[in-house]
């Protein structure tokens, strides 16, 4: 992830004669500042890592048809703790700048545009690279060319949204020892052997299109309608094993089977985006073992009536909680209801004759 101010240079022929004996002193250089930075505005957000960098495609009405900075790599600079561009940039004279960041510079797949960014085949499963877009600042200029215009003179406002989806998948053992009151103690040894996945679609497509307002500003895009999804390709996993080795459950710690994954945002259809995992569980009477279950097994399926889709800018966790012994949720000693069946009558009539 990456949040940055950096600064924008106009070309010298686009500004009539910027020069210092006009001027008096350098140009203003373009900053950027991130979300975490816009407390003063109103807006809040998790800091962009210093240590990341991202791209920056900006316009100007001073360059009709043109870019004023086209892809341009900005990162943080420790020495001036400003976020900047590889190559310096400054405020033109006149007229206002407009800007557009993305997350991670230089990928592949990404088209900008000043009303649109569009991705085209992206293979999250197999990039596991988190890709950010940033809302457009349009309208900004250095703050001195009067009240009518954005003041961006602290930079420009650089807000990232995440474009994909996160899942999670974690299993939690409800009990492993219970104690009664006659004595009886019962131990579960509850081991997961593996968990796979299945049926999760691995690429797709996505445009998304600029609000048509605010017309200057921070400025939203617009996700697709529904539940922000992409556009997904038939590219689907078939049977992904989560654990390289048998897992024994401690009650009341979750085991991470799958780590935070990212994922295409998609819809789930009941019985395709499915989960298998294979458990053994042994039961312990008072020390002895009295049933061994070697390989039991459990489908789940990811798609529910609360989450029927994942969705961009969301992180799911699945929680798998586990009980060992039947009864429900509340666990509950096995107990009988004796009862007796009424006796069945079947009459026997025969006849004696004494006489003979």
């Amino acid at each position: 992830m990456k949040h940055s101010p950096f600064f924008i240079a106009v070309a010298l022929l686009l500004t009539v004669a910027c020069t210092k004996s006009e001027t008096g002193e350098q140009g203003k250089s373009i900053s950027f500042q991130t979300a975490s930075l816009l407390s003063k505005a109103g807006l809040s957000g998790t800091e962009f890592p210093k240590s990341e960098t991202f791209g920056v495609y900006a316009w100007s009405d001073l360059v009709p048809g043109g870019y004023f900075m086209e892809n341009e790599l900005v990162s943080f600079y420790t020495q001036d703790a400003l976020w900047k561009p590889s190559k310096s940039y400054y405020w033109p004279r006149r007229g206002t700048v407009d800007f557009i960041a993305y997350y991670p510079h230089g990928m592949n797949g990404i088209t900008v545009e000043p009303t649109r960014i569009t991705y085209t085949g992206i293979n999250a499963w197999n990039l596991q690279q988190d890709i950010m877009y940033a809302d457009k600042a349009a309208g900004y200029t250095d703050g001195y060319q009067g009240q009518d215009y954005l003041n961006a003179d602290d930079g420009v406002p650089t807000i990232f949204h995440h474009a994909l989806s996160r899942i999670k998948v974690q299993v939690l053992l409800g009990y492993d020892h219970v104690e009664e009151g006659d004595g009886t103690v019962t131990d579960w040894e509850v081991t997961l052997n593996s968990m796979t996945l299945s049926g999760i679609k691995t690429t797709g497509s996505l445009s998304l299109e600029l609000s048509p307002t605010p017309t200057e500003g921070i400025i939203p895009w617009v996700k697709p309608q529904g539940r922000a999804i992409w556009d997904t390709e038939a590219d689907e996993i078939s049977a992904i094993e989560c654990i390289t080795a048998p897992q024994q459950l401690a009650a009341a710690t979750p085991f991470v089977a799958l780590a935070e994954t990212l994922v295409v945002p998609q819809e789930l259809e009941s019985g395709r985006q499915t989960a298998s995992l294979s458990f053994s569980v042994k039961t312990k009477r008072n020390g002895v073992t009295v049933l061994n279950e070697p390989d039991i097994q459990v489908h789940v399926n990811l798609f529910s009536a609360t989450i029927p889709a994942w969705e961009m800018n969301h992180s799911v966790v699945y929680t798998l909680n586990i009980l060992p012994a039947g009864g429900g949720s509340e666990l509950k000693p096995l107990a009988f209801d004796p009862a007796v069946g009424n006796w069945e009558n079947d009459l026997v009539s025969t006849t004696i004759n004494l006489g003979q």
